[in-house]
């Protein structure tokens, strides 16, 4: 396997990997859990039972979490896109660079998203 081809399938299966935490497990902090049966406490249920008043990036990180078929759409998305660019892609240093992309978008989402769960507790 050349070079090349190795960076990018690597990046390829990293960014795939990152895919599910940041769009499936990690919004699993802030779920509203409306079940009778089962109560579980999650950092939302927190918040509202105390009544405090969110920073706008906890706002924005509740709003994607709420919004479940926007985020599998993105999920969905992000997965078609990379294995048609990966797979279909003879050019090599544009499918690297997608990967590179993608990355660091997944990156930067899930470490605003810890973040915005983070900032509630921060001490005054």
């Amino acid at each position: 396997m050349k070079p090349d081809k190795y960076l990018s399938r690597l990046q390829f299966f990293i960014s795939q990997l990152l895919l599910i935490p940041v769009f499936v497990i990690l919004p699993l902090l802030l779920k509203n859990t409306a079940n009778d049966d089962i109560r579980i406490n999650t950092i939302r249920v927190l918040w509202e039972k105390n009544h405090f008043v969110l920073p706008i990036p906890t706002n924005y990180a509740i709003y994607f979490t709420d919004n479940t078929t926007l985020r599998i759409i993105i999920l969905i998305l992000f997965i078609i896109i990379g294995c048609f660019i990966e797979f279909f892609l003879n050019n090599k240093k544009i499918s690297g660079t997608y990967h590179s992309v993608c990355l660091i978008l997944l990156i930067i989402t899930g470490t605003l998203f810890l973040i915005a769960c983070l900032l509630p507790f921060i001490p005054l």
